[in-house]
């Protein structure tokens, strides 16, 4: 039973019935992580759906409800075609101490690990960093400042991608230093900004 060895999200499954419906089915983790044992196929009227990676979504469509059906071995045919599809985007969060541009230890070991964990097999890499302040302080300190964030978190995403030969370019990496504009695109005219960590971030995404 698939249910006793695979992770799926699947609550609304009454609706798969109905030909309109916009609900999917979520693979959270193959029953071998980083294997394809385990891999779920899921079975339309009309063709069929792999999942066999964390996150993977398949549609629930047709006028009957899909069935699912967990695969004992890797199929090779299943194999190549995942393996022929990109990657889904990475995105995360890196945090700094307000007034600081370069990242606690703490953050930057989470840094490394997610670059480590997200430029690796990713043909035609293309990474944005997008550094912010809260709105406090002036917009000279805030535009400095997100500049020296941008650069910190850039010296790292160089570092990885030489340490693992892989070629990226100029215009593979795009760096946005917005300063304390968007902490300050919610507040009111003449509203004084307060200090909020949350914004005080740079966001990685890579492609």
């Amino acid at each position: 039973m698939i249910a006793q060895k695979i992770v799926v999200l699947g609550g609304a499954l009454a609706l798969a019935g109905c030909a309109t419906t916009k609900e999917r089915v979520t693979l959270l983790s193959p029953a071998q992580a980083g294997k394809d044992v385990g891999g779920v196929v899921v079975e339309y009227e009309d063709g069929e759906a792999y999942l066999n990676q964390p996150n993977q979504q398949a549609a629930l469509r047709g006028g009957k409800a899909p069935r699912f059906k967990q695969l004992e071995e890797a199929d090779p045919g299943y194999t190549e075609l995942m393996g022929e599809l990109p990657k889904m985007l990475a995105r995360d969060f890196f945090y700094f101490a307000t007034g600081e541009g370069t990242l606690s230890e703490k953050e930057l070991d989470r840094l490394q690990l997610f670059l480590a964990n997200s430029i690796q097999d990713r043909p035609g890499l293309a990474v944005e960093i997008a550094a912010h302040t809260d709105a406090t302080g002036t917009e000279t300190v805030n535009d400095r400042v997100s500049r020296e964030r941008a650069q910190t978190v850039l010296g790292q995403v160089l570092q990885r991608v030489e340490a693992a030969q892989i070629p990226v370019g100029t215009d593979d990496i795009d760096v946005v230093a917005s300063s304390w504009h968007w902490a300050r695109s919610g507040l009111q005219p003449g509203e004084a900004g307060q200090s909020n960590s949350a914004y005080r971030v740079v966001v990685v995404t890579v492609r």
